[in-house]
């Protein structure tokens, strides 16, 4: 019979198999992969977003000043 010890000398578990040793690294790139990809679409989301409310407030300045006649752009005396 053989027993596994811990540095302690405490009965342990066997080591894993080299086959489940790349299964459980497998995994685990899996899963840091995803995540990657993941978070950039999350951030790459929210860029979009924020430009996308910046341009939206720029538009509503520029008709906003186009609606007030006002002497601004749209209404230049020559």
């Amino acid at each position: 019979m053989t027993a596994w010890l811990d540095s302690t000398g405490k009965v342990v578990a066997a080591p894993d198999t080299q086959q489940v040793a790349r299964s459980v690294a497998a995994g685990r790139i899996w899963t840091v992969w995803m995540a990657t990809v993941a978070m950039s679409m999350l951030i790459t989301y929210g860029c979009r977003k924020g430009l996308d409310r910046l341009r939206a407030g720029s538009w509503e300045r520029e008709l906003q000043l186009l609606s007030r006649n006002d002497d601004g752009w749209a209404n230049r005396h020559t």
